[in-house]
């Protein structure tokens, strides 16, 4: 079982890397729009030291990881890119097989380590973010590894205390969103003391405030520059964003010749300048219904493989759909198969609850604010365990109709069909609300 375990994760990791170069081939001497603007101020730490900075849109770890990198590889960024590449593609791989080990575990089950692994390992769209200069896919792994290293350690030795609590405070310095799973942590922090008496409050409030020293570069930028005490940027990005919220169902970037970067998804609404989405809860419910709820299915949607859109009919959009439709489809069914499997152990309705928290807490937030496809992928990492036993449950349901299990077979497929069939009329009709992309007619 051990050869064969290891076979299904070398030929899931080789298939993955695979991906991986090829991505990187594509992606490593251009970059584009927020890149720039990482790679700008890696420059600027370097010219002038990062406690001298003048930055306030964006945080500091991103560019001080990149600065440090161009310090051996000089100023040509593309090596410093390929670097942070690798790197990058390494913490994802990390983050999956530390998601299957931790579930393997607990469940002594193959079927869901082998799900978890070739799943993750194999998502395109999480593939080819590790080739970019871009915040989203750093800050999921960080922000990942505090939760399930929450969830699933005992925290019987100290550096726990530190790997939760140093990473999840380093994910808000790479992308300050990642703030909203910060109060999530510390609540499971408690639940876990509470319901498993496994954790102890003077380990977690010393290892706290010794991972706070993540935070000084920052809070010192804010306050030298700008006389503002605060960790997070020093604009009020939030509040630029949830007025585009309420005008925008989602958003794009295009980088194709002859195009206009901006791919706006726009709303059949208008409004007064300066709306933001909560002015719609009163001032047109109807309209704040289906704007807050066409962002949360751009959440889970992603579209477009290529953060930065090179083709608006690419096969590659199909393809990935497929997958991550697959995906969603049969985490809802582990999740429920997780929930209906019988009398919940207290150690059960601790994972539960330290999975969902955070899932439904950082969806209910991210609908507030102008949705692009990477801000759902914190989602696809929590969510994993729940697919590894949605494809359980598949084999479960057919091992059991032996040897009529045809029809079973044909259900489930059914119903998979149906619903990615479903999703994709939707899907299709919110990229036409661009008025540049006509899937129906093309």
């Amino acid at each position: 079982m051990l050869k064969y375990r290891k076979t299904v994760y070398g030929l899931s990791l080789a298939i993955s890397f695979v991906l991986f170069f090829y991505y990187l081939l594509r992606n490593y001497d251009i970059n584009y729009f927020d890149e720039i603007g990482y790679i700008n101020f890696s420059k600027q730490i370097l010219e002038v030291g990062l406690l001298n900075i003048n930055e306030s849109l964006r945080t500091y770890l991103l560019p001080l990881l990149i600065s440090l990198v161009r310090i051996f590889t000089g100023v040509e960024i593309q090596y410093a890119k390929i670097i942070i590449s690798i790197l990058q593609y390494v913490l994802y791989i990390y983050t999956i097989s530390m998601i299957g080990r931790y579930l393997f575990l607990y469940t002594q089950n193959s079927i869901i380590y082998y799900s978890i692994i070739v799943f993750g390992f194999l998502n395109p769209y999480l593939i080819q973010s590790t080739t970019l200069l871009l915040t989203d896919l750093l800050a999921s792994c960080l922000i990942t590894i505090s939760i399930f290293t929450t969830i699933f350690n005992s925290f019987d030795k100290d550096r726990y205390y530190y790997i939760v609590l140093f990473c999840s405070f380093s994910a808000v310095m790479v992308r300050p969103s990642s703030l909203i799973l910060v109060p999530c942590i510390f609540a499971l922090l408690i639940l876990r003391k509470i319901m498993l008496k496994e954790l102890s409050y003077s380990k977690g409030i010393f290892a706290g405030l010794i991972s706070c020293v993540v935070f000084i570069p920052q809070l010192y930028n804010n306050i030298h520059n700008y006389s503002h005490w605060t960790i997070l940027i020093h604009d009020n990005l939030y509040e630029f964003q949830s007025r585009l919220a309420a005008t925008y169902l989602k958003y794009g970037t295009v980088v194709i010749p002859g195009q206009v970067p901006q791919l706006v998804f726009q709303t059949p609404f208008t409004f007064d300048a300066g709306t933001n989405i909560y002015d719609l809860i009163f001032k047109n419910t109807p309209a704040f219904l289906l704007t807050y709820f066409t962002h949360i299915f751009g959440v889970f949607d992603w579209g477009y493989i290529d953060t930065y859109i090179k083709d608006f009919y690419p096969i590659s959009r199909i393809v990935g759909s497929v997958f991550l439709y697959t995906y969603w489809i049969t985490s809802v069914y582990g999740a429920v198969y997780f929930i209906r499997k019988g009398d919940l152990a207290r150690r059960d309705r601790f994972i539960l609850s330290s999975i969902m928290i955070p899932f439904v807490l950082y969806v209910l937030f991210i609908g507030t604010t102008v949705i692009e496809s990477r801000f759902g992928y914190p989602l696809f990492f929590l969510f994993l365990p729940f697919f590894g036993y949605g494809v359980y449950s598949h084999f479960m349901v057919v091992k059991e109709k032996m040897p009529n299990m045809i029809w079973p077979i044909i259900r489930i497929c059914l119903v998979y069909v149906l619903v990615i069939v479903l999703v994709f009329i939707l899907s299709f009709w919110l990229d036409s609300t661009t008025d540049r992309i006509y899937w129906f007619n093309y």
